[in-house]
């Protein structure tokens, strides 16, 4: 399901673990031409081994004349959170805040990050900055319309296209891997 209205656009996931449902993925664009803020809630639920594991997240992130000034990642686990994480630009570079920790990351601008993926196809984008794992990653086209982002520790993000639009998100970790499908 995606909707518009003006400038706002939403668009809506359904989370699959082994074929079934568990949870739903909500992103909102808001745009006046200038500005730019994405906003993507995040709830999942799923019976691993012998107990229900909880995820919960929460991002966003905001463009001027089309260069990132903030994001933040926030993603809890059954309640605790596992990760909180910022990026501000700052005159000519990023820093990157996690915890107590502050790094700078030394690019001028970043015009792209995931959720740019979410709306547009990325032609002709070798890479793509990554809010969760703080810095710029290749972005590969695996097959016509299909593009994958490889994070760390083999953990990948592959994004299948539509019209131009982010149609299904394959997340695969050593762990697990859901089926995130547009509405």
């Amino acid at each position: 399901m995606e909707k518009a209205s003006g400038q706002n656009q939403t668009q809506q996931y359904d989370v699959f673990h082994n074929d079934r449902c568990v949870g739903k993925m909500l992103v909102t664009k808001i745009s006046d031409g200038r500005k730019c803020i994405f906003k993507l809630t995040f709830n999942a639920v799923l019976s691993l081994l012998i107990k229900n594991v909880v995820i919960e997240g929460m991002e966003e992130a905001s463009f001027e004349n089309g260069v990132l000034v903030y994001s933040k990642v926030m993603r809890k686990v059954n309640g605790n959170v596992k990760t909180d994480k910022h990026t501000k630009k700052a005159n000519n570079a990023y820093v990157a805040y996690e915890g107590d920790t502050k790094t700078v990351i030394p690019l001028s601008e970043i015009r792209s990050n995931f959720f740019t993926l979410l709306f547009a196809e990325p032609v002709n984008e070798p890479t793509i900055y990554s809010d969760y794992v703080q810095k710029e990653l290749t972005l590969v086209k695996t097959a016509t319309h299909i593009y994958q982002v490889t994070t760390k520790n083999g953990h990948f993000n592959r994004y299948s296209y539509v019209n131009g639009a982010c149609s299904m998100i394959e997340v695969s970790t050593l762990m697990l891997t859901l089926m995130l499908r547009r509405h």
